[in-house]
């Protein structure tokens, strides 16, 4: 069960007011996607995992926080006319300015986040070239930030791997099997190996939907 409450918000950059619905607790049964995307009911709460100011435009998980140049971002053609992109639902423009603001700001791998969460916004509403641009900028995202220092997942294997998966649903297949096939060589763990050998099925039959987890174990 997932219950909500209202906040009033203080947008830091504008200054203006609004009520935002918030969760205050939810449940998560079943398997989550190969890209991390949780189960239901989490599944369906993304509508409030970013706030968007429907004065200036802000998007960020707390828009009541801002600092540095984001003021200048959030007024940028750039971030605007990202706010307002047809080609993508609300919801992903939300997320997508919000990882707009992260790369500008240098946080390559929070970016990242949030460009996959888009991805999956444009999943919800069919829209797969949407869908695919979004997963090209967070591979973009996630190896800037490791060039620089900054952990994806956990480990490695774990980042990798969820590359694999951006790359195969990007139909970026060829890239996907050489992956697959460096962290076959390595010691990696039964799970993450039994998510290998599966995508390397889900590749040769060029299949670039969404899977779960458990399909693969």
């Amino acid at each position: 069960m997932t219950t909500y409450y209202e906040k009033e918000i203080i947008c830091a950059i504008c200054k203006n007011k609004n009520t935002y619905e918030m969760t205050s607790s939810f449940n998560a049964l079943g398997s989550c996607d190969l890209d991390t995307r949780p189960p239901e009911m989490q599944r369906s709460t993304m509508l409030y995992w970013t706030q968007r100011c429907p004065g200036c435009g802000y998007c960020a998980t707390d828009i009541s926080v801002s600092e540095g140049n984001m003021a200048e971002i959030v007024k940028s053609p750039e971030y605007q006319n990202q706010l307002k992109d047809k080609s993508f639902p609300k919801l992903a423009n939300t997320f997508l300015c919000s990882s707009l603001i992260q790369e500008i700001s240098g946080s390559y791998q929070s970016s990242a986040w949030r460009a996959i969460h888009a991805a999956w916004a444009c999943d919800d509403f069919g829209l797969k070239d949407s869908a695919k641009s979004c997963r090209i900028k967070a591979l973009s995202m996630i190896r800037k930030g490791e060039s620089k220092g900054q952990s994806f997942m956990k480990s490695r294997e774990e980042s990798l791997c969820i590359q694999v998966d951006l790359l195969r649903r990007a139909e970026r297949f060829k890239e996907a099997s050489n992956l697959i096939k460096i962290l076959l060589k390595e010691d990696i763990d039964d799970l993450l190996t039994k998510i290998l050998h599966f995508q390397k099925k889900l590749i040769a039959s060029s299949d670039k939907k969404m899977h779960k987890v458990t399909e693969a174990i």
